[in-house]
C-alpha cells in the first residue's frame, strides 16, 4: 500500500456508524486514490446497517467509485451480512474486486433491494 490507499478492517458492526462517520471525515479531508475495505475477519451483523454507514456513503465518493479504486477483500472469515457487501458493490456496478473464498455458502437469505 501506498500513502494514496486508505485501508480499513472492517470485523464487526459494532460502534460502525460512529466508525464510519470518522472513516468519511478523514476521506474527505485526506482525499485518496484507493480505498480497500477488509471484511475478511467479519462474522457479518445487521445488513441493513452495513449498507446505511458504509456501501451508501462510499457510493458517493466521485474520487474512489472509479474502476481500480475501490477494493473489497474477503476470506474464510467472512459471514452472513458481511459477505452480502461485496455483492452489493457489484450489484450497483460499483467498481470493486475481491478475492479467496468466503465462509457463506453459494447463497444469501437476505433480499437485496436498491
Amino acid at each position: 500500500m501506498d500513502a494514496e490507499t486508505v485501508y480499513v478492517c472492517f470485523r464487526g458492526y459494532k460502534g460502525l456508524g460512529e466508525n464510519a462517520r470518522r472513516l468519511f471525515q478523514f476521506l474527505r479531508e485526506n482525499p485518496a486514490k484507493r480505498l480497500v475495505i477488509d471484511l475478511r475477519q467479519n462474522g457479518g451483523g445487521d445488513f441493513l446497517e452495513g449498507r446505511k454507514h458504509l456501501v451508501r456513503p462510499v457510493k458517493g465518493l466521485a474520487g474512489i467509485n472509479q474502476k481500480g479504486r475501490l477494493c473489497v477483500i474477503i476470506g474464510r472469515r467472512t459471514f452472513s451480512a458481511a459477505m452480502a457487501k461485496p455483492l452489493i458493490f457489484a450489484r450497483r456496478r460499483m467498481p470493486s474486486s475481491w478475492a479467496s473464498p468466503s465462509a457463506s455458502g453459494p447463497t444469501v437469505s437476505r433480499k437485496m433491494t436498491k
